[in-house]
């Protein structure tokens, strides 16, 4: 995804950006959510996650070789936070 947004393939970016929303429609309109409860909270939940991504990518760079993130691939950090959660969901730690 972040080669297709570098090299500004807004269409390729696009599709898979609708589909989630797409989802996430279906999801509310299965649980009986309206789409303003649902869009609001879908725009809170994406701020704070993002808010917390940076201030989490701020706090690595500043430890320079002191912090244990410190030149940490992105994607293998990612990856381990998905990892996590989805072992949480499977002890049942998680109802997320």
């Amino acid at each position: 995804m972040a080669s297709l947004a570098a090299s500004g393939s807004a269409l390729a970016l696009a599709v898979p950006m609708t589909l989630n929303n797409l989802a996430g429609g279906v999801a509310g309109g299965l649980s009986g959510s309206g789409p303003l409860a649902m869009g609001f909270g879908a725009l809170v939940a994406s701020f704070v996650l993002m808010a917390c991504g940076h201030w989490l990518g701020g706090w690595a760079i500043a430890g320079g070789k002191k912090s244990a993130l410190a030149g940490a691939e992105p994607r293998v950090c990612a990856a381990a936070v998905f990892f996590s959660l989805a072992i949480a969901q499977l002890l049942g730690l998680s109802t997320v």
